[in-house]
């Protein structure tokens, strides 16, 4: 073996540990960076995992702190937490729920019950301003105001030709259909201009702190006084604290 080859061979010798020890730095990085993703990274939202970060069990009683108000709810209720940065065990920023209201339909032969749904979410990124909702209703220049007896409420129509949130809206004229910081209960509704709406939703400020929101679908349109009445029970049922 001449000088030369026994040189290349010690030097690629020399080399080996060289490349054994940056792959060994490699791998452990890699298995650093990967428990540090696990660790810090959140699960995807509406999953069990996520729910299970929460502290949210299907089928158990479940309690969730929202906006320092700690909320209980029966096992019968699939909630899903919401949380925007870290996940704390036991709390979530909002907490919303699908609500089955199909008991406030009449049931005959020709027509089912049925399964409307109401969509509740307590502690919504919203604060109740009520006499910006009162301007709201006294000096937008809408294009028809008239009352809906069968609702028990007025019809207010936007004079804008889309057809979007606001489109068309009611409240009610009772003195007494309130919102507990005295504003206006405003149900804003979406759907076809000259149709009935498709969807409607409203919202209040709780007293004790989260802000109410809920959607409703077109089946429960004739009786928004009886829903909102049934969502607020809901929500006092599911504050303890």
């Amino acid at each position: 073996m001449s000088m030369t080859d026994r040189a290349s061979k010690a030097s690629r010798w020399r080399l080996r540990p060289a490349i054994l020890l940056a792959a060994l730095i490699t791998v452990a990085s890699l298995g650093i960076a990967g428990w540090y993703v696990a660790k810090t990274s959140k699960p995807i939202g509406n999953t069990e995992p996520y729910r299970a970060a929460h502290g949210v069990v299907p089928g158990r009683v479940n309690e969730l702190r929202v906006k320092g108000v700690l909320l209980r709810f029966p096992a019968s209720y699939r909630v899903e937490p919401q949380t925007a940065d870290e996940i704390v065990h036991g709390q979530a920023d909002s907490v919303s729920l699908d609500v089955d209201m199909s008991h406030l339909l009449p049931v005959s032969e020709s027509r089912p019950a049925g399964n409307p749904r109401v969509w509740i979410e307590l502690g919504a990124n919203f604060y109740e301003d009520p006499q910006r909702n009162w301007a709201q209703l006294a000096s937008r220049n809408w294009k028809s105001i008239h009352e809906r007896p069968d609702l028990g409420m007025r019809e207010f129509t936007a004079t804008e030709e889309f057809s979007g949130w606001g489109d068309i809206a009611y409240a009610g004229s009772d003195p007494r259909w309130r919102t507990p910081k005295g504003g206006p209960i405003i149900f804003n509704c979406v759907g076809l201009r000259g149709e009935a709406p498709s969807q409607c939703h409203t919202g209040y400020q709780d007293p004790r702190g989260p802000y109410i929101r809920y959607h409703i679908y077109s089946e429960l349109l004739p009786h928004l006084r009886q829903v909102h009445a049934e969502v607020v029970r809901l929500v006092d049922s599911f504050i303890v604290g």
